[in-house]
């Protein structure tokens, strides 16, 4: 295959010229990709959109206009006298030429015309992109207008633009990779006669890995634009729209597949480098990409390898050298070992100080500590209702986690269960200011939903705390009688265990989406809270707890996950809040085998139904 190759673009090359070869290479597998993705587009558009007869024949026309005009700019009439107009294609092609199955650089000749001529081949492919971007953004143009003459929707306009940005991008993005690609051996080539010459440096890369990847993206975001545009249209085209977005993701793993080859071509080229460096070798690598990334790497490469040539050259004399500075630097030396001393005695009170800072810092933690404690519920509320139990273990004194019941006249109303992000007295102040928030909106807000009431208590700790980075995941539950309103803020799921069954699973919304909704102080303006309702009946209870459960790992890295969880809670006995947290809990500390090492605050609410 690559034999076909070599000869056909070589015959391509004696008849017509490189550039114009690159050319048609280029637009042989771009050209094609394009069009089988316009056949599929243009019997979708034509059918929601009236085209006329007349409007055909003009697409047509232009369509055919860029092919004697690519042969024009790019070279195809040079072995006949006339010169491609764009003068790096006028470069390439008369530098450049083919003898029998193979092409070379004409020989002979100088510094500077290697230069002008590397800098020609890395200009093909940006050139091929911008006139390829012109030749289909001319047909985009002409589509467009009809629309606007013909007075179709501005949702129709969207869509038919989409449809025409993707065929430009995909065209022009798929040459340009492809003419990257082609065009490589003649740029290594070009690289290697300027270092026998003696340059120094070569032309700047004009692309960049970050360039490609935004042809990638507006390629996808096109793609899916035209998608969701069509499916909303007619819901019938939903199937054909899915077979489209097939075939384009095969196509866009074909483009991922040219980026990533040179990617791995100058992986490779740095091993070899490295190889030949081992084997005392020059050890100077070639590229042959234009990404600004690679080459950079290249240049870094190659002056290193320079230098350590240099050095093999010049050993001797590097060592002799060496020697005198280092003869001459013993005087500062013995300077900078008495300065050492100096500094040494410094270093000695500086540490003295620090470990009295740091005994007054554990007293302060413990100060913290003992005020956040002083804030949260020691023992769970007695109620006629409700039977609980919780457990509170926090990782350094100072908690990031905490919990509260709230209570109307002895009578209790609701419960929750919060973890603040990070650790330490940050966290630790956070958590006061939000348990005064969330109780006071529950308090004074015991008609609201408790999603519209997610939101208030958001937007109350953003006012409060501003954009600090940090936030809060949590679960709210209101109890009314043989109902249980819930809500979740990021938080794990609640799980639920029936006293009839004794089924365990997470408490979720009949119609499947998810109940847990963004996290506490993060301003998100299109995200909202939302709540359920559920029975809760005599035997039945439920189990809510911080993420630290979750992290645990056993020795053998194994996590003390949902599931594991759920298990422990089906097997806990029958009897209190207590019995049952107790049971979940052993198993916990039974599969980290190490109940004091843990990497975050521990807190746990069991709640039964009486």
């Amino acid at each position: 295959m690559k034999k076909l190759y070599d000869i056909t673009f070589a015959f391509i090359t004696r008849s017509m010229g490189y550039g114009i070869a690159v050319v048609l290479f280029s637009i042989l597998w771009s050209g094609l990709i394009t069009e089988a993705n316009l056949l599929y587009i243009s019997p979708t558009l034509t059918h929601f959109f009236d085209f006329s007869d007349d409007f055909f024949l003009l697409l047509k026309i232009l369509f055919v206009l860029p092919f004697p005009t690519a042969v024009i700019l790019y070279g195809g009439l040079t072995r006949i006298g006339i010169p491609a107009l764009l003068p790096s294609f006028r470069t390439a092609n008369r530098l450049i030429v083919a003898e029998g199955g193979s092409i070379s650089i004409t020989a002979g000749l100088s510094k500077d015309e290697y230069s002008g001529l590397l800098r020609a081949i890395n200009r093909i492919p940006v050139i091929f992109f911008t006139v390829a971007v012109i030749e289909v953004a001319y047909i985009d143009i002409v589509v467009l207008a009809y629309a606007f003459w013909m007075n179709y929707s501005a949702f129709s306009v969207s869509l038919i633009f989409f449809s025409w940005f993707a065929q430009t991008t995909l065209y022009a993005g798929v040459g340009y990779l492809l003419a990257e690609t082609v065009t490589g051996r003649m740029r290594r080539e070009c690289k290697m006669m300027l270092r026998s010459l003696g340059a120094d440096h070569e032309p700047p890369a004009p692309s960049s890995f970050k360039y490609k990847g935004a042809i990638i993206a507006a390629l996808v975001a096109s793609i899916l634009t035209y998608a969701i545009l069509m499916t909303y249209i007619n819901r019938e085209a939903f199937a054909r729209v899915l077979i489209y977005l097939i075939t384009f993701f095969s196509i866009l793993s074909f483009l991922s597949f040219l980026i990533m080859r040179g990617f791995y071509k100058a992986l490779y080229d740095v091993g070899a480098v490295v190889e030949d460096l081992k084997e005392r070798g020059e050890g100077i690598i070639f590229t042959s990409t234009l990404d600004r990334e690679i080459v950079n790497l290249a240049g870094g490469i190659n002056a290193a390898s320079d230098t350590i040539n240099d050095y093999r050259l010049n050993l001797e004399y590097k060592v002799e050298e060496r020697t005198r500075e280092l003869s001459e630097a013993k005087d500062e030396i013995e300077a900078a070992m008495e300065e050492l001393e100096a500094t040494n005695e410094t270093l000695v009170r500086v540490n003295r100080e620090l470990e009295d800072s740091n005994v007054r810092f554990k007293k302060d933690m413990l100060m913290a500590a003992s005020v956040q404690a002083a804030f949260l519920p020691r023992t769970a509320p007695n109620s006629d209702g409700y039977d609980i139990a919780h457990v509170f273990k926090p990782m350094s004194g100072v908690s990031g986690d905490f919990y509260d019941y709230y209570l109307t006249n002895g009578r209790l109303e609701g419960a929750g269960l919060f973890d603040v992000s990070g650790h330490g007295i940050s966290s630790g102040l956070l958590t006061l200011l939000a348990r005064s928030i969330i109780g006071k909106h529950f308090v004074n807000h015991q008609d609201e939903k408790l999603g519209t009431m997610m939101d208030t208590i958001n937007k109350s700790l953003i006012n409060e705390i501003g954009q600090t980075g940090y936030y809060l995941t949590g679960i709210l539950l209101r109890f009314r009688d043989t109902l249980i309103e819930y809500a979740n803020c990021g938080h794990p799921h609640l799980l639920y265990r029936s006293g009839r069954t004794g089924n365990v699973g997470q408490v979720t919304p009949p119609d499947g989406e998810s109940i847990v909704g963004p996290f506490l102080g993060i301003d998100l303006l299109d995200k909202n809270y939302r709540s359920l309702s559920f029975r809760f009946n005599p035997g039945d209870c439920l189990i809510a707890y911080t993420d630290c459960l979750l992290e645990t790992t056993s020795p053998d890295g194994a996590h003390y996950d949902e599931a594991r969880i759920m298990k422990s809670l089906r097997e806990a006995p029958d009897g209190g809040s207590g019995d049952i947290l107790d049971h979940v809990m052993k198993d916990f500390y039974d599969h980290a085998q190490k109940a004091s090492d843990f990497s975050d605050d521990i807190t746990a609410i069991v709640i039964r139904k009486k």
